[in-house]
């Protein structure tokens, strides 16, 4: 459920300011489609463990652990802030457009909702600051991409199964 709380400079972390790294936290959840699409959830600590959960299931003994350098975490938490993650709407789950009336004169503005896309849930947390961004349909490129680039630091791709 998408819902539009109004975002405020006290909401996101005070630039300029220290943090531990081990209080850093990149998750991104790859949810259900009606056709074959992997469901994950990989984590990335600020110390650069990731674990790889298949399913929705969290936490399970079947779990699977990595590790990737500070460095790594620290040029995706870069991407990150660069790219303004902390001002991304909360939810994209319709494509904006306008449709032309039956008459041909008149148009209207409607929201395309596209079901079958998978969910892909981003989350940023920095010490007690936190944004969760949920991805469906209609959201920009630079967000597809970030969550490319989160599966593409874990190294999730040597643990999705090799029939997605």
């Amino acid at each position: 459920m998408c819902t539009s709380p109004s975002h405020t400079a006290a909401d996101e972390p005070p630039f300029g300011g220290e943090f531990l790294l081990e209080d850093v936290l990149i998750t991104m959840s790859r949810g259900p489609c009606y056709g074959r699409c992997p469901v994950y959830t990989v984590t990335i600590t600020g110390t650069g463990l990731v674990t790889y959960s298949e399913g929705q299931l969290i936490g399970s003994p079947d779990d699977r652990n990595g590790q990737v350098s500070v460095k790594k975490v620290v040029s995706l938490l870069n991407t990150f802030i660069a790219e303004r993650f902390w001002d991304a709407r909360e939810c994209y789950k319709t494509l904006p457009g306008v449709s032309v009336q039956e008459d041909g004169k008149t148009a209207a503005f409607v929201e395309a909702i596209e079901s079958d896309h998978p969910t892909t849930i981003l989350t940023l947390r920095i010490g007690r600051y936190e944004k969760r961004v949920s991805l469906s349909f209609g959201y920009p490129s630079w967000l597809g991409k970030l969550a490319k680039k989160v599966d593409r630091v874990a190294g999730t791709k040597k643990w999705v199964a090799k029939n997605f």
